[in-house]
Formats: C-alpha cells, sequence, structure tokens
C-alpha cells in the first residue's frame, strides 16, 4: 500500500537547533548573532535551494546589520548594500515558497522576501515587483493552516512598499530609511514567521496562546508595532480618501493572530492592559500637539475605527466599560502625577472628556453600544457625580446635552446642586484665604515697623589721614637716591 506521507529534508537536526537560531538571531549580543548568520550561510552551501525563504532572508538582514555595526563600510557602499538587501527580497518569481518545518506554508510569503546578500549582486537589476505578487497571492489564499484566521491575508506595512518603490523606480532613499526599513522588515520577519515557529511545533499548547507566556517588554513592543503601522495606514488612507477602512480590518487581524490564534479564545489580562496602557495612558488616542480648547476630530477620525474594531471583535479584545474607566482614570488622576500643569487647564484631561462624550453619545458608535447603550451612560453619571470633581462635571454637563438621554430631568437637577455646592465651596475658600492674607499683612506691617527702628552707624572715614609712624613723609614721585632717569 502507497504511503501518501511526504519528508522534508530541512538542514537542522532537530526543532531545539531551529529555535535557538532564532533565539540568536534575535539576540542583542553581538556575538551570537554572528554565530547565528555563519550558521545559516553554511546550511545554505549544503543546500543552496533547500533553506526557507524567510529564515534566508532574516539571515541576509542581520548580517548587513552586523556589517553596518563594524564602521568599516563607508556611506555609499553602506546605503547600497541596505538597498539590496531590501529590493533584492522583493524578486518575486512564481516559485516563491516559504515553509515552515515539515509543512508547507506557502501562504507566508509576502511581498517583501530577501535574498542573500552579494556585493556582486549590486550590479544587478531589480526585476519588477507587482506581477511577482499576484502570482503568489492565489497560493496565499488556498494555502493556510487550520489556525489561521479565517479572510486573513498576508499585508505589508505601506512604508516598506513605499521604501521598494522608491530603491526600483525612483532615488535611492538615505541610509537612515533605509536602516529604518531593514529593522522594519526584521520586525515584520518575526511577526509572520518565526513567532510561527511555536504554533508549527505545538509548543503553543505548553504556553498560553495569547502570549501570556511572553516577557511583558516583549508583548508591549510588538502591540506598539501594531498600533504605530495601523496609524501609517490610516493616515494615508485619509490622504487618498479611501471608503473602505482596510488599516483597522489588517490590524485586528494582525492583533488576532498574534495574541488570539484560536478563533474562542479571549485576550489575557495583561495584553488587555498593555494595550489599554499604550493607547490611553501614553496619551496614543491624543494629538501630538494637543492644546486646551483644540478640535479632537482628527484623532477621532484616526482612531475611531480600530477602537471600534477592537470593541466589537469576536473574541471580545477590549470591551468598552474597561476603555471607558481608563480615559477617566487618566482624566481624573491626580495632580500629582502630572506636574505644574492646573487641573483645570490640563489638555490631556480635556482629550480624554472629549474622548467618553464621543464614546458614548456620537452616531459613530450607537451600534458598538447596543442594548447597553443605557447601562453605560447610566453609570458613566454615577461616576461623575460619586467623585464631582472639575472634570467630572464638565462631561456630566457634555452628556446631559444629549436630549435623548433617560431621566435627563433628574440627572440635571443633580448637576445643578452639585455645581452650586462646588460653588459655596469655593466660596468658604475664599473667605478663608482672605483671612490669612490679613494675618500676612499685619506680621508684614509689624516687620516693617522692626525695620524703622533707628539703627547705631559709625561715622565714615573720607579723604587721606594721617598714618603714625617711624618714617618721614615723602612727597609724591620722589625717588630714593642711587636712581637715575633712564637713559
Amino acid at each position: 500500500m502507497a504511503s501518501n506521507v511526504e519528508f522534508v529534508v530541512t538542514a537542522w537536526r532537530n526543532r531545539q537547533e531551529l529555535l535557538q537560531l532564532r533565539h540568536d538571531l534575535y539576540s542583542s549580543e553581538t556575538d551570537r548573532r554572528q554565530r547565528a548568520v555563519n550558521k545559516v550561510f553554511a546550511w545554505r552551501l549544503r543546500k543552496p535551494d533547500g533553506l526557507p525563504l524567510l529564515l534566508d532572508s532574516t539571515a541576509d538582514i542581520v548580517d548587513v546589520l552586523l556589517q553596518d555595526e563594524k564602521v568599516e563600510l563607508k556611506h555609499n557602499a553602506l546605503r547600497l548594500l541596505y538597498a539590496t538587501a531590501i529590493s533584492r527580497s522583493l524578486v518575486a518569481n512564481s516559485r516563491l515558497v516559504c515553509y515552515l518545518p515539515l509543512f508547507d506554508y506557502s501562504y507566508f510569503l509576502p511581498a517583501l522576501l530577501y535574498t542573500p546578500v552579494r556585493l556582486q549582486d549590486l550590479a544587478l537589476t531589480v526585476p519588477r515587483f507587482v506581477t511577482g505578487v499576484a502570482d503568489t497571492q492565489i497560493d496565499l489564499t488556498r494555502d493556510k493552516p487550520v489556525w489561521f484566521p479565517p479572510g486573513k491575508t498576508l499585508q505589508l506595512p505601506v512604508t516598506l512598499l513605499e521604501t521598494r518603490h522608491r530603491i526600483v523606480h525612483r532615488h535611492l532613499p538615505s541610509l537612515a530609511e533605509l536602516k529604518h526599513a531593514a529593522k522594519e522588515s526584521l520586525d515584520w520577519l518575526w511577526e509572520w514567521y518565526w513567532s510561527q515557529l511555536d504554533y508549527a511545533f505545538g509548543i503553543s499548547k505548553t504556553r498560553d496562546s495569547d502570549g501570556e507566556g511572553d516577557p511583558q517588554e516583549l508583548v508591549r513592543e510588538r502591540l506598539n508595532t501594531i498600533l504605530k503601522t495601523y496609524v501609517k495606514e490610516r493616515r494615508n488612507e485619509i490622504k487618498t480618501r479611501k471608503k473602505d477602512l482596510k488599516a483597522s480590518g489588517n490590524a485586528l487581524s494582525t492583533y488576532n493572530l498574534r495574541f488570539a490564534p484560536s478563533s474562542t479564545s479571549t485576550p489575557s489580562k495583561q495584553i488587555q492592559n498593555l494595550l489599554v496602557q499604550l493607547l490611553i495612558d501614553n496619551n496614543m488616542v491624543l494629538p501630538a500637539d494637543k492644546k486646551l480648547r483644540s478640535s479632537m476630530s482628527g484623532a477621532f477620525l484616526v482612531w475611531s475605527p480600530l477602537l471600534l474594531a477592537f470593541c466589537t471583535s469576536s473574541p471580545l479584545i477590549l470591551p468598552i466599560p474597561a476603555l471607558l474607566t481608563s480615559m477617566r482614570g487618566t482624566m481624573n488622576a491626580t495632580a500629582r502625577s502630572w506636574g505644574t500643569v492646573h487641573v483645570e487647564s490640563d489638555p490631556v484631561r480635556e482629550g480624554m472628556s472629549d474622548w467618553l462624550t464621543h464614546i458614548l453619545t456620537s452616531d459613530e458608535w450607537s451600534m458598538a453600544r447596543g442594548k447597553q447603550e443605557k447601562t453605560l451612560l447610566e453609570d458613566a453619571l454615577i461616576q461623575c457625580f460619586s467623585e464631582p470633581t472639575f472634570w467630572n462635571l464638565k462631561l456630566a454637563a457634555a452628556l446631559l446635552e444629549k436630549e435623548n438621554i433617560p431621566n435627563r430631568e433628574q440627572w440635571t437637577a443633580i448637576l445643578h446642586a452639585a455645581k452650586n455646592e462646588g460653588e459655596a465651596q469655593d466660596e468658604d475658600t475664599a473667605e478663608e484665604m482672605e483671612v490669612d492674607i490679613e494675618n500676612i499683612n499685619e506680621g508684614l506691617a509689624v516687620a516693617e515697623a522692626k525695620e524703622q527702628k533707628p539703627m547705631p552707624t559709625k561715622e565714615k572715614i573720607r579723604g587721606p589721614q594721617k598714618v603714625l609712624g617711624m618714617w618721614k613723609p615723602k612727597p609724591i614721585g620722589w625717588l630714593p637716591e642711587g636712581w637715575e632717569d633712564d637713559e
């Protein structure tokens, strides 16, 4: 009976060796990275056409970075080396196939892949890219593992596509841009190839499948990469006035692939907290130049699609109550954590208040609120009046401006009472300050009276004075005997 089992010969002895290679390639130690690159080059000599293309590509990019760190190449030589590593990676013929060990994962082949970096290859003409992508998209759609999210397609960051276009069709980018593109490419390769080794080897069964087993800083960095990539793609959509919102879908798919590979799993509390910390605590959802009473329409335009995607996804990534609680906490943070900015003139608190109003009352968020809209509004008002701070009362006033608020008249009466109580407390505080000022003035008057008392003064000596001594006074300009004028 014929067997249907297909064996794949790999350059590595076992999965531990490949996982160790992954660890060394992304290590912060130069010696580890150099050994990993040398190992891949040795594998390449033994089996020139047998290495996964993304593995081979990662070694080439790391090799370029190592050569850059040695500071042995001149500026233009480094530019050409980086450009070759990036542009030749886009050589896509109809046979480009990338697989993980023991699997045929041709769907992993993206628009940006890297081939070995050789100085003699600099003279080669870089083939066109779009045709190759069109050829490989069929495989990307057809060959997908069971854990791959449905409807997910491989997407490259727009910045990498723009860099490739400039290298191939226009002037060579600057060295700084090429270095940034190389680093972004390594991050992308980690997300779409190296991190998937855990699933290919079944390691996710012994670890948290949502990434809770990873170090906190690594999870934070990956989340930050997803958010920054989304911002770039979203701004590009706004500039080109595209109606289909692909940026939020791409970010959601990337998040699900990395942190929630199973369609029924929910994100861990740790990852949710880190996501909220980046979005809210780090003020990422606010304009960089936010000023008091400035418009928030731009921030709503950029971030609302992604926040809506997170709040309405299945499984749920970020519940609306958790998002509102985080924004309210930032708005009511203690003054000690905000430096010398006055609470009532703080643009960050105002921005969070505007976000809360937008989420709770705007038509854009009506579907996300759904049946819990009434509960969300009541909870928000209760929180505002339980702690009637300046911004809480301002938020309550903004919410009660909407006519469809349940029990609007009763809530308005409570708002007026809270404001009157606050004004009364301000008056009492002002009276206490006036009393203190009077006492201070009395103290100053006593101090000034003490200063006005006459103090004994000494008679100052003026003019030349006769000094007693054993010598006779001499006229000015007198010279002793024996001194003569210079001839």
